[in-house]
């Protein structure tokens, strides 16, 4: 177990009996489990059947889902190493659907940003922080902290200043996973908060003053204060692991949720994975599941719902599930 230095936070508890997160309560106390203040407005549990499957077999273990509206391309990193482009500009139910190899990592992409200067910053499970520019050439940004090599890079956003923020999860769900930073006019790779069960999907506020990222087994999202760098619980609770997280840019965080059946390829049993979307203030707006069925990434394209999962070989769109209007 690596140490918690002065300014550095760790959500690990020690002797496993309170975690340091600020404004969260101890675990293991024999207490009832705390719910949601709210529950979700919006819920649809039969979502399958309003369902269309994109790329059957050509889009092996998808992982995230990042839009560029310029480009009418949703870009994905799949099991095979590449870098997808799923062109859903005009894309109608049951239509033809382009989907092109764009860039292989060599290793295993997972989650995707845009830099600041036209090019793609990618969480590579197997190779670390890269840097894939708009002609395709890939370069590692990043691949260790504290002398200790990444375990499995998973989720990445880019800050408009320029700095990245990633996650590195732990194996087996271990509370040895990492938030961390890197700033490409320095090099400098930053140990933020240490000791995360499993730290999976993040995404930096509209307002950049602060990161989400999720805690898959934990079933939570903390909140990342970049200036003071504390960390807070920002929603916990939640009715299945928390994978990616997105924001659509119309008021709502879209949270990726894995059935607690879920592991690996083994079968789904449940009824609670699917797609959670919350306000910025953590406030529970609308819930999409149904029978054996998860996503590991999902976002509002347009006015339509997507999603994708490591253990399916598609995407999937979904149509007329009731969406929640925008906030301003």
């Amino acid at each position: 177990m690596h140490l918690a230095q002065p300014g550095l936070y760790s959500l690990k508890s020690r002797a496993e009996s309170t975690v340091n997160i600020e404004g969260h309560p101890a675990t293991n106390t024999g207490r009832k489990e705390i719910k949601p203040s709210d529950v979700p407005v919006i819920t649809d549990s039969q979502v399958l059947t309003k369902a269309e499957y994109l790329g059957v077999g050509k889009l092996d273990a998808c992982e995230d889902i990042l839009y560029d509206e310029k480009l009418g391309v949703i870009f994905t990193g799949c099991g095979d190493g590449w870098i997808k482009k799923v062109h859903i500009r005009n894309h109608t139910k049951n239509s033809e659907l382009k989907i092109e190899n764009w860039v292989n990592t060599g290793g295993r992409p997972l989650g995707l940003a845009y830099g600041c200067h036209n090019e793609l910053i990618v969480a590579d499970r197997q190779k670390g922080l890269l840097n894939v520019t708009g002609d395709g050439m890939v370069k590692v940004l990043t691949d260790e902290a504290e002398g200790n090599k990444f375990n499995h890079t998973n989720a990445v956003g880019v800050a408009s200043n320029g700095i990245i923020y990633f996650t590195d999860a732990s194996k087996n769900y271990e509370p040895l996973g990492r938030f961390m930073s890197f700033n490409p006019k320095t090099n400098q790779t930053k140990v933020l908060v240490r000791d995360i069960y499993f730290p999976n999907g993040m995404i930096i506020t509209p307002d950049q003053k602060s990161v989400i990222f999720c805690e898959s087994p934990k079933k939570r999202c903390n909140k990342y204060n970049i200036k003071s760098g504390k960390t807070k619980l920002f929603i916990e609770n939640l009715p299945a692991r928390t994978d990616d997280i997105r924001y659509d840019g119309q008021g709502h965080y879209w949270i990726a949720l894995v059935d607690n059946g879920q592991v690996k390829s083994t079968p789904v049993y449940g009824t609670q994975g699917g797609a959670y979307a919350i306000t910025l203030e953590g406030k529970p707006v609308a819930h999409y599941s149904d029978y054996n069925f998860s996503l590991t990434a999902c976002n509002k394209i347009g006015n339509h719902l997507y999603g994708a999962a490591i253990f399916f070989p598609y995407m999937v769109k979904f149509y007329s599930v009731p969406l929640p209007p925008p906030l301003p």
